[in-house]
């Protein structure tokens, strides 16, 4: 067993699967590799959006600089209790500052004051929600595409 400068182990060079790491404490899986990702099917929406011509596709950029896509019906809640597996909702709470140009957009578990609107969006965004900064939607805005026509 070779261990390289990260501490990770990997069979040797010259032998067959040389170069590749060896698993960690797993059935044949790397533990350098995460899983890849299956995207939900936006079919199952239907439990929470009963007009999925209303429902529009909504796009988000973080404070980060990372962008979130997911679909939302303007100024709506979202019951969350059918949350479809895979699925994750949210809402935006808006608040004013006090440069009159800018409205303040957080991304909130739930919220009833300020409430503009709930989302589903098929990312987790445990770590950015209830940021206490107020500040995490830099941009968004709804694209011209509704749950319908991806549903077609």
């Amino acid at each position: 067993m070779v261990m390289d400068r990260n501490n990770r182990s990997h069979r040797p060079k010259g032998t067959p699967d040389g170069g590749r790491y060896e698993p960690k404490n797993a059935a044949g899986v790397s533990g350098d590799v995460a899983a890849p990702r299956i995207a939900p099917d936006p079919h199952d929406l239907a439990a929470i959006f009963d007009r999925p011509d209303l429902a529009r596709q909504i796009d988000f950029t973080l404070a980060d600089g990372s962008r979130v896509n997911g679909y939302a019906m303007d100024c709506e809640r979202l019951p969350r209790e059918h949350v479809p597996d895979g699925w994750h909702v949210y809402a935006i709470m808006e608040s004013e500052s006090d440069d009159d140009d800018l409205d303040i957009m957080t991304i909130r578990e739930n919220t009833r004051v300020n409430h503009r609107m709930d989302f589903a969006t098929d990312r987790d965004l445990t770590d950015v929600i209830d940021d206490p900064a107020l500040e995490n939607v830099v941009d968004w805005g709804f694209t011209d595409r509704t749950l319908a026509d991806d549903l077609a």
